[in-house]
């Protein structure tokens, strides 16, 4: 329109487009810029996860006292053969808790303690929050819905996977398991209080809960950067809590980020905004469950957490 009016010759038009580019490009990269260093920016490689996965708590009145044990070694069974993740063996862990004399439930605090104090990863919490027995609507004829009513057993659970660096929720989830209610066992349920539920109804609808929330957590561990904690400081030697058992090699690199700031949303999950890179490490030597890192620059004290740079 301007330039059929003669308003504008076309290098004035040239030259404004250069100028915008020009200034969309320095604005770019200024954003970029102040972004720092991240967690997101540290990629997990083919590092593999130390978790350990925490028995369930049991918020209903039905099952045995160690379905809360089952269902835990059920996902650290799946977890264990996508073979990204390490787990912990629950001995190793109830011996600490023990141990340390940490108060149970375990809290996202506790939890925490306990992931650093083990040199893990990750610490997954989780509950059976409900078991109840419904009548569900079922049924299609020709595209048409023909409803017939059908008793369902639904099993509920609650997941939440912690950072055991940050103290931060890296997942929080639930997930439904439903079964047709077949009443196929006589069997009865320890506490009595069980009503007309068919135990082995029961545990079909775990199983189906159980399945997609493990997928949840390993999908979640596996995007999440890898992490390791410094054991001991010798000179220019830093000792790592991690060695062959993970998949650290020699001439990995590794960083170390100064203190972050805590920030929380309106929904009450915390997050770590974190500092930029004070310090950087190259593997010099790997052990089976350590490694033996040269300090390539700043400095490193005993405790802080790594991250897995290239």
């Amino acid at each position: 329109f301007l330039l059929e009016r003669g308003a504008m010759p076309k290098r004035h038009i040239s030259g404004l487009l250069i100028t915008f580019c020009l200034c969309l490009v320095l604005l770019l990269a200024g954003c970029a810029a102040k972004k720092g260093f991240g967690p997101t920016q540290f990629k997990p490689g083919n590092l593999k996860k130390k978790i350990a996965v925490i028995p369930f708590e049991n918020n209903t009145d039905f099952g045995r006292a160690d379905l809360g044990r089952r269902i835990a070694d059920s996902i650290a069974q799946q977890l264990a053969q996508s073979g990204k993740v390490i787990i912990v063996p629950h001995t190793k862990v109830e011996t600490y808790i023990t141990a340390q004399q940490i108060p149970r439930p375990l809290t996202q605090g506790t939890a925490a303690l306990l992931g650093r104090s083990l040199k893990l990863n990750a610490v997954v919490l989780g509950a059976v929050s409900a078991i109840h027995l419904t009548e569900k609507k079922i049924g299609w004829r020709l595209y048409i819905p023909v409803f017939k009513k059908k008793e369902v057993v639904t099993a509920n659970l609650l997941v939440k996977v912690i950072d055991a660096e940050g103290g931060t929720f890296l997942l929080t989830g639930t997930s439904l398991g439903d079964t047709a209610h077949e009443l196929e066992s006589a069997r009865e349920w320890p506490t009595g209080s069980q009503g007309d539920l068919d135990q082995a109804s029961v545990d079909r609808s775990l199983t189906l809960a159980i399945q997609p929330l493990t997928k949840s957590i390993l999908k979640t561990l596996t995007n999440a950067p890898w992490k390791g904690f410094v054991k001991s400081i010798s000179g220019s030697t830093a000792i790592l809590s991690a060695g062959r058992d993970v998949g650290i090699k020699p001439g990995h690199r590794f960083v170390v980020l100064g203190v972050g700031e805590k920030i929380t949303n309106t929904a009450g999950r915390t997050y770590i905004i974190p500092g930029p890179v004070k310090a950087t490490l190259e593997i010099t030597r790997v052990l089976a469950e350590t490694s033996e890192a040269r300090i390539t620059s700043g400095h490193i004290l005993a405790g802080e957490a790594v991250y897995f740079a290239s």
